[in-house]
């Protein structure tokens, strides 16, 4: 676990970031917003949320006024100790309580805030297994918060899912990446990696629409209990992406500068076009930030409807795409100042 500057003890071999500060706070209240307006009209339905409460627990009260049922997880004994109150806490990961839920056949969830502290990588497969019990029967709210690190793994991956989403949209993507590195420009100017930051930035974020698509793409969504997985999609998608893995990597290995090398996947479109979900992404909402330990972070809030009949993954992963591509980008700056941008 990294130390950080500005932290509140734990008892488990050090410090943890400190939640509450400027730029966090704007975020949650953000967070909040977005849910506060998910619940206009749902006054007599339960909503569940799953979310990380750590040692603070500064979003527990807010569910709480809201009356939204909270399912929180935390993968540290010790924290759980320090909390108070007398109120049940997973001890595990969020895929540990995905499955321990689903076996339990718990309601679906119409809310999940994903705080990860980490980079997208380490929490790939949980952002997919989320959708095994998520969204509810009226759509759901989708928080994200991951890292926004340059680790080589996210970097290879993220060209990969590039090149997914741009064969999927026959080569919409690569005209559109110079309007978004625009929109990054105010958040990278004067940084001493402006060079080699938005192609991080993009890899990241594209790790993060991949994943949200596959989510949607292998787990049936019912309206109550958990969906299933779909195992001959799984293993088309394996041997598909193994087969893009080591295109990508003979291209970027050619390539001197920081930059996406585009190619075609010819197979990947026809097999997402057979695969059909009720769900169908709504809005995405984007804002970067520092940490209390002045690492770079990012937030994305999705929200997510639910259609009366089926629709092709294509479709979805268009709509994803038009979502991300022309919704504003947000940065606060430590002192809580907020900034937003639109692409070119």
């Amino acid at each position: 676990m990294i130390l950080m500057k500005s932290s509140v003890p734990t008892g488990i071999g050090g410090f943890v970031q400190d939640y509450d500060n400027p730029a966090k706070n704007w975020v949650r209240s953000w967070y909040f917003a977005a849910i506060d307006r998910m619940l206009i009209g749902r006054h007599r339905e339960p909503l569940h949320v799953v979310y990380f409460p750590g040692v603070q627990d500064l979003e527990g009260p807010r569910y709480l006024e809201r009356r939204v049922i909270t399912h929180p997880v935390e993968r540290h004994q010790k924290i759980i100790e320090k909390m108070s109150g007398d109120r049940h806490i997973f001890h595990g990961t969020l895929a540990q309580w995905i499955d321990h839920h689903a076996h339990a056949d718990g309601p679906r969830l119409s809310i999940a805030n994903a705080d990860f502290e980490g980079q997208v990588n380490t929490c790939a497969d949980e952002i997919i297994r989320l959708f095994r019990v998520f969204p509810g029967s009226r759509g759901g709210l989708l928080c994200m918060t991951t890292f926004a690190g340059m680790d080589p793994e996210s970097i290879e991956s993220g060209v990969v899912f590039a090149n997914a989403f741009d064969s999927i949209l026959e080569g919409r993507v690569r005209t559109s990446l110079d309007g978004l590195f625009d929109q990054l420009r105010p958040y990278l100017r004067g940084n001493s990696h402006e060079e080699v930051l938005p192609h991080a930035q993009f890899c990241r974020d594209f790790g993060i629409l991949w994943r949200v698509l596959i989510g949607l793409t292998l787990f049936t969504s019912p309206t109550e209990g958990s969906g299933a997985l779909d195992v001959a999609v799984h293993g088309d998608l394996s041997k598909i992406l193994g087969d893009m893995y080591q295109t990508a990597s003979r291209i970027q290995s050619l390539a001197k500068e920081r930059s996406f090398r585009f190619f075609d996947e010819p197979h990947l479109r026809p097999l997402l076009s057979e695969c059909r979900t009720p769900l169908f992404p709504l809005t995405i909402e984007r804002v970067l930030y520092r940490s209390g330990g002045n690492n770079r972070m990012s937030t994305w809030i999705l929200t997510l409807g639910r259609l009366s009949s089926p629709i092709a993954i294509t479709v979805v992963a268009e709509q994803l795409w038009q979502l991300y591509s022309r919704s504003p980008l947000t940065f606060v700056s430590p002192s809580g100042r907020v900034s937003t941008y639109l692409p070119r």
